[in-house]
């Protein structure tokens, strides 16, 4: 085996392989390493998934064994994740690094069809022939050899490496029963068992083209300016700094910059927002939009896998390739049936003296089919569901653990104040006028897209003013803008800022406390080491901030308003949601300590914002929920929860539907498990024959499966009260 095995793409537990011609090999030797959980080749692009326990091993140390176990060193083409860039695999490979992959029917739904279509056949010979129970050499025992085949294969795996799966156990169980000549037993279980993983891998398919509905793909060519003409382009072919035209009806395909022209774009597949956006020179857009009205150049930024849907498609991949706690409490759950089914069979052998008798538990509770998709089966119908709702769960875990978060931390700017900040008061000192201090603020925010920045740019748009060149910027997290403008040292931002660069503070400027007694956030504007400007930025508050934080305390969730505003500004707002817990003032590394301090204290915190100063926090709490991250690196790599409209009520809807999942997944334990336990009393009691014990595998599993598959109906949740909110005077000095 001296073919080159390149890694493609890692996440924690999980890697994929290029393996060249030597695919099945690799899988095989792989399959051999502990700690391995599940492999799964894809012959169309020569790729091997790992999945693997992170805490026994990494993926550089699956490459090493792999080489060890081939006898040669020159195995390894690259031991670090390499993006996968190559054109002509994303053209043709059926699923690249960056692409959710979508589970295959086709070996379930061509087994199930063998299945039933024996069970048919059995069934009109027995009604119209009077024929007698088949044999094992006969065309249904030939169906099940051939629907069992898989689950024999796995078993032979399984006892080679000396471990029992609950494939290999169903396996056997389904050779005994063929064995004692219960073929038609066998075929009923082998039919439920292959039924129940169709329906499965068609949940799981449904959840990743709800996903996929939602964040539509971009378009496959696009019209690229080369020397002032319009050339046809594959998407797959655009490099950053390709020139884009755009125009009505036509999808964007990379983000970029508007450079020319004027359009109406709908964004509504990522931003939720049924309104048009107006994009001049300037604005950003993004891939999967889509041009309604107007003609725009566009310069791509980022293309290709590094585009806003791609990375949402990579997280949303790596997020299902998880298993959640609960998905391997159901496995242990069901492993724990088979001892117990076991011990069962046995004493009902020694106690009844009743071979029937005990092959009928062993039936019943050999096969806990319905244990195992008790919470797979529902966590693939909530995240189809939740897609639905514009809520994206990046895997089962996140959905799980929102259910179980007893304190959810809200930040205050683009998160419990949603709509776009405006300038509501300037006041100048030493005799500048409002014009130059306004000046001197574009010039200094003139690459900053905060929503404060972003209010201040506005208003200077508004009077017809344009930003000079500054020669050089530099942003502090949570604070603000440095810059050097025409010479002069500048500097836009909070308090904390002008700590920083030792600017003393105005004391007793009655105009400071008063902007904040009206709930407006205070930017200084400082040049050449003096304050000589106050910008009073208004939040207006989301009409559904209430419902959120009241919906929280009236479930026992302690709420916590964490922001980077100055005490005054941010008490204000606090009192009128009745938010018992602040911190303010606080950069993105105090957010990050408030969330490590709380799970200390045993809390099991959520993080909820839209931006870069909530990226740390996100990542130190139990659950990272980000609100309309469209556009925003940070906050889209940091959450587990990405919520895709711009309504706050969406962090309300995404945790009841966590919590109904849980629900219905014990729900789903105690169908399963009730049933066993009533099924193999009564297989022991000779109330249930071994027929019977595979209609009753029937009913339990597909009971199991609609009642998961009432996730993907998501109820209507909470509903908006309309409230009015506190909208600060206009006041200009």
């Amino acid at each position: 085996m001296s073919a080159m095995i390149t890694m493609v793409h890692t996440v924690p537990g999980r890697v994929r392989i290029r393996c060249g011609h030597h695919l099945r090999e690799a899988q095989a030797l792989a399959d051999g390493l502990a700690g391995v959980k599940h492999t799964r080749a894809n012959p169309a692009c020569r790729s091997l998934v790992v999945l693997f326990d992170a805490g026994q091993l990494t993926a550089a140390g699956i490459l090493e064994a792999l080489a060890d176990l081939a006898g040669t060193d020159s195995l390894i083409a690259n031991k670090h994740p390499a993006p996968c860039r190559d054109r002509q695999s994303l053209d043709h490979c059926a699923c690249p690094a960056r692409r959710i992959e979508e589970p295959s029917l086709r070996p379930h739904a061509v087994r199930f069809g063998v299945l039933s279509a024996a069970g048919l056949w059995m069934l009109g010979r027995k009604v119209l022939l009077s024929a007698a129970a088949p044999g094992l050499l006969s065309p249904v025992g030939a169906a099940v050899l051939f629907g069992a085949l898989p689950l024999l294969t796995r078993m032979v795996q399984d006892f080679r490496r000396g471990k029992v799966s609950l494939e290999s156990f169903l396996g056997g169980a389904i050779v005994a029963a063929a064995g004692a000549g219960e073929v038609a037993t066998a075929l009923e279980v082998l039919w439920i068992n292959t039924g129940s993983d169709l329906l499965t891998a068609h949940m799981a398919r449904r959840s990743r083209r709800s996903i996929k509905a939602m964040l539509k793909e971009t378009a496959h060519h696009t019209f690229v300016v080369r020397d002032g003409v319009e050339v046809e382009t594959p998407t797959a072919a655009l490099q950053p700094g390709d020139i884009l035209a755009l125009h009505a009806g036509e999808r964007i395909p990379a983000d970029g910059l508007v450079i020319s022209g004027e359009a109406l774009v709908d964004s509504s597949s990522m931003t939720g927002r049924a309104e048009l956006e107006a994009c001049g020179v300037g604005a950003s857009v993004y891939a999967g939009s889509v041009v309604r009205r107007g003609v725009i150049h566009v310069e791509a930024r980022c293309v290709g896998e590094e585009t806003y849907l791609a990375r949402i498609f990579d997280k949303v991949e790596a997020g299902l390739s998880h298993r959640s706690d609960i998905e391997h409490m159901a496995d242990t759950l069901a492993r724990r049936t088979i001892t117990i089914g076991f011990l069962v069979t046995a004493g009902t052998l020694v106690f009844t003296q009743s071979l029937w008798r005990a092959f009928t538990v062993l039936l019943v509770m050999a096969c806990p089919c319905a244990t195992s998709l008790a919470a797979s089966s529902a966590i693939n119908a909530a995240i189809a569901g939740g897609a639905r709702e514009r809520i994206i769960f990046k895997g089962g875990r996140p959905l799980e653990r929102f259910a179980g978060v007893d304190a959810v931390c809200l930040d205050k700017t683009g998160t419990l104040t949603g709509a776009r900040p405006h300038l509501a008061a300037i006041h100048t000192m030493d005799g500048l006028d409002e014009h130059a201090v306004l000046q001197l603020a574009l010039s200094a925010e003139a690459h900053n897209h905060h929503p404060l920045a972003e209010a201040i740019k506005d208003h200077g748009a508004s009077l017809g003013l344009e930003p000079q060149g500054h020669e050089r910027c530099e942003y502090f997290l949570g604070q603000g803008v440095h810059a050097v403008v025409d010479g002069q040292d500048v500097l836009v931002g909070n308090y904390k800022l002008l700590q920083r660069f030792d600017i003393p503070f105005p004391q007793g400027d009655l105009r400071v406390s008063a902007m904040q007694a009206d709930g407006l956030t205070v930017l200084f504007l400082a040049r050449q080491g003096a304050v000589q400007g106050l910008f009073g930025v208004a939040n207006p508050m989301r009409r559904d901030a209430g419902l959120v934080v009241e919906y929280f305390r009236d479930n026992a969730v302690d709420v916590h308003l964490v922001t980077g505003d100055e005490a005054l500004t941010a008490q204000a707002l606090a009192q009128e949601l009745r938010i018992p817990n602040l911190l303010v003032s606080a950069l993105p590394e105090d957010k990050a300590r408030l969330m490590a301090e709380l799970r200390r204290q045993g809390k099991r915190p959520a993080m909820v914002g839209d931006g870069v100063n909530d990226a740390l926090a996100m990542v130190e709490a139990e659950v990272g929920v980000a609100l309309g991250s469209h556009g925003n690196e940070a906050a889209l790599e940091a959450a587990d929860i990405a919520l895709m409209g711009e309504d706050l009520e969406g962090v309300v809807r995404a945790h009841l539907l966590s919590q109904r999942t849980i629900r219905i997944i014990h729900e789903n334990f105690w169908l399963a498990t009730g049933s066993n336990i009533l099924g193999g009393l009564a297989g022991a009691l000779g109330l249930l024959g071994p027929v019977a014990a595979g209609l009753l595998h029937i009913g339990h599993t597909s009971a199991v499966l609609l009642n998961s598959a009432r996730l993907m109906q998501v109820k209507k949740a909470h509903p908006v009260k309309k409230r009015k909110t506190t909208q600060p005077v206009t006041q200009f000095a």
